[in-house]
């Protein structure tokens, strides 16, 4: 749904979501676990924990932060592409 509400196509939606299903899965059969719904609570902590993060630090250090992130996306990206074409 988040690809759709940034004007991705349909079918990028598509993908994701069942993307999202099968890390889902995989993750019970691996685990042997059964599927937990989400903890509205724990995640609402966490989220006012990491905007608590931010809040503390200086707009110099989140921008670097976000740069080391992009760089570290990218890296995975370039990785994941030699990867899909060897096979």
């Amino acid at each position: 749904m988040k690809a759709i509400r940034k004007g991705k196509p349909a079918q990028v939606a598509e993908v994701a979501a069942a993307r999202k299903l099968a890390d889902i899965v995989y993750g019970m059969l691996t685990k042997k676990e059964p599927y937990i719904e989400e903890d509205k609570r724990l995640t609402a902590k966490k989220a006012n924990a990491l905007n608590a993060t931010f809040i503390e630090m200086d707009r110099h250090e989140i921008v670097d932060r976000l740069k080391r992130s992009a760089g570290t996306l990218r890296k995975y990206g370039e990785d994941y592409k030699e990867e899909v074409d060897k096979s």
